[in-house]
């Protein structure tokens, strides 16, 4: 019992020691480390954050810089004349009004250039009919002559009718040539009268008609200068209309019709920017508090482009720590476990050695230890005397004399005083023995070597198993290395050459790998980096590379579709097109199924299929 009691209260001093430098392990930052694992889940959401503020800045300083082409072709180039066309009433409504004054304008300028055009006709068909008499003044005393001319025309004529009569009728009943060939030249003459009036009729109509069509001209004329004074009225109308949202004079009708088409492709324009700024403004918000926090967690400024890069820096530093921590949290429940059972039954042992003194009728262990050498002293003497007797009794009688019995006492007194001698002596070392043995238990020293002996001997255990699993995957990784360099590396890292040097735009020549097993690119002026020392998304350049060059190299062995989740958000728009043709053209040999949260503008809309 007493054995069992020490040996628990050595594990149990042992334990506690344990638990004193497991507690050391405590001291880590347990909550840092959960803010940073839970903020590595922000990090493709940052990513796509990241990926959207640089397309909305994109798509923004696209449609400004075509409003911008826009303004300058109205002649717009002031940033207030901007805002206040910006600003102005373009709707259906006001645009059909503004088309129902072009109408009119129109219609007018159509009147306009019909009363023009009859004008025009009018004016050459009086030039023509003035042109077939003489000027006015000369005209007029020709008409006054013709009238004078009628008058004796007209009596001249029905003389001459009568004289025709009067010889024809003496010819007939005289039967005479002369008065015959008389009464002809007087028909003659009455027909040239005739003739001549006809003549003077026919001038007298063109006359009339010169007047009608004079008339008409000066009809027309009047009706333009109305027609005018309506397309003046208009003509302010709708410049005072066009200068309630254009500041500028506009005077080409076709630039008319599309005013309000520009002015409310520029407003939708300036709407779409104001959306995707707000959006811009969220997502900056949300990459602002991001990196706040990534700051707080990192305890110092850092750049949005390190950001993420850092915080698995910082876990990657923190993870030994963390599994230190588990493994101390674990080994101090196992402790604490192992000390409650050695305590209950400690506190067993001592009731139960309790009992056992009572039941001894002692105090403590060294009356009893004295108690118990003293039954062992009578022991030995009963069976000292048992043998003496078993001696005297088996052994013959034999006579002797009283001197040799004294001797025989004395000398076995001699030897009894001896035992005894020796007897306290052993029982004196027991003693020091116990009492060195408690002495070594309660130093503490012994329980920390003890202590340092079993971390280092499970230290030693844990470091040969990793060592092993370590040596294996290393094995293993050398053996694949050395059949990937020997088979399908050059013809992968050919294909990876091709795809890279499209991806980057002729920027790079080709992938290769040095001696010591590092990747390096080569620029097409010859120079060359290693992968770590370019930026991150012409790492993703080159490792998408280089996975198409592997899948290429495996396409009639395993010829699996190629699945990608959103892999490039760190390119930027122009890098993201020469991707998408490359997997465009890829996925002529071969199935590519590409995830993505994204817009799909880029893509065909047969491409896209909506989840």
């Amino acid at each position: 019992t007493k054995a069992m009691i020490l040996e628990d209260e050595r594990k149990l001093h042992q334990l506690q020691q344990e638990k004193t430098q497991e507690q050391q392990a405590l001291a880590f930052d347990i909550a840092r480390f959960s803010a940073t694992t839970d903020m590595l889940t922000h990090e493709t959401p940052w990513h796509q954050n990241q990926q959207k503020i640089a397309m909305l800045q994109d798509e923004i300083e696209q449609i400004e810089r075509e409003n911008a082409k826009q303004f300058r072709l109205l002649g717009i180039n002031t940033i207030e004349e901007q805002e206040v066309m910006l600003k102005q009433n373009v709707s259906i409504e006001k645009e059909e009004q503004f088309q129902q004054v072009l109408r009119q304008m129109k219609e007018i300028d159509a009147q306009l250039s019909l009363q023009l055009h009859t004008l025009n006709d009018v004016h050459k068909e009086l030039e023509a009919l003035e042109g077939t008499t003489d000027t006015e003044g000369i005209r007029i005393r020709r008409k006054e002559e013709r009238e004078q001319r009628i008058k004796q025309m007209q009596f001249v004529k029905f003389f001459a009718a009568i004289a025709a009569i009067l010889f024809l009728l003496m010819s007939w009943f005289w039967q005479n040539v002369y008065t015959f060939v008389a009464g002809v030249a007087c028909i003659l003459v009455f027909l040239y009268i005739v003739q001549l009036r006809l003549r003077m009729t026919s001038e007298r109509f063109v006359e009339e008609q010169i007047e009608n069509y004079k008339q008409r001209y000066h009809k027309i004329k009047e009706d333009i200068s109305e027609l005018e004074q309506q397309h003046d009225q208009q003509e302010i109308l709708l410049q005072q209309f066009i200068q309630s949202f254009y500041t500028k004079p506009l005077t080409d009708r076709s630039l008319m019709k599309e005013l309000f088409v520009r002015v409310r492709k520029l407003q939708e324009d300036a709407q779409i920017i104001a959306v995707k700024k707000e959006r811009l403004q969220d997502s900056l918000m949300r990459q602002e508090q991001i990196l706040q926090d990534v700051q707080q967690l990192l305890q110092n400024d850092v750049d949005v482009d390190q950001a993420f890069s850092l915080v698995h820096r910082l876990r990657e530093q923190l993870q030994p720590q963390y599994e230190a921590y588990q493994q101390a949290t674990k080994r101090i429940e196992t402790i604490d476990k192992e000390v409650s059972r050695l305590t209950e039954r400690l506190a067993l042992q001592h009731q139960a050695q309790k009992d056992y003194f009572t039941k001894m009728q002692v105090v403590d262990e060294e009356m009893l230890y004295d108690a118990f050498a003293e039954w062992q002293l009578v022991e030995q003497r009963k069976e000292r005397l048992q043998i003496l007797q078993e001696q005297i009794t088996i052994a013959p009688p034999t006579t002797v004399d009283d001197q040799e019995i004294i001797a025989r006492t004395e000398h076995y007194l001699y030897e009894e005083q001896e035992i005894e001698k020796r007897l306290e002596e052993k029982i004196t070392e027991q003693q020091q023995l116990q009492q060195t043995l408690r002495a070594k238990e309660q130093d503490e020293s012994y329980g920390e070597v003890m202590q340092h002996y079993e971390q280092t001997k499970e230290s030693f255990r844990q470091a040969v198993m990793d060592w092993a699993k370590t040596q294996t995957v290393i094995t293993a990784i050398e053996q694949t290395f050395t059949q990937l360099r020997e088979r399908k590396l050059p013809q992968v890292l050919t294909f990876a050459s091709e795809y890279f040097h499209l991806l980057t735009q002729k920027q790079y020549a080709k992938l290769i790998v040095n001696e010591d097993g590092y990747f390096e690119v080569e620029a097409t002026g010859g120079q060359r980096y290693r992968i770590v020392e370019l930026s991150q998304a012409t790492k993703q350049q080159a490792y998408t590379a280089l996975r198409f060059a592997l899948a290429k190299t495996l396409e009639k062995t395993a010829p699996l579709p190629f699945i990608m989740d959103d892999p490039f958000v760190h390119f930027d728009r122009n890098r993201f097109m020469y991707m998408v043709q490359l997997i465009r053209a890829i996925s002529k040999d071969r199935q590519v199924i590409y995830f993505t949260c994204q817009s799909v503008d880029s893509w065909q809309k047969d491409e896209v299929q909506q989840l």
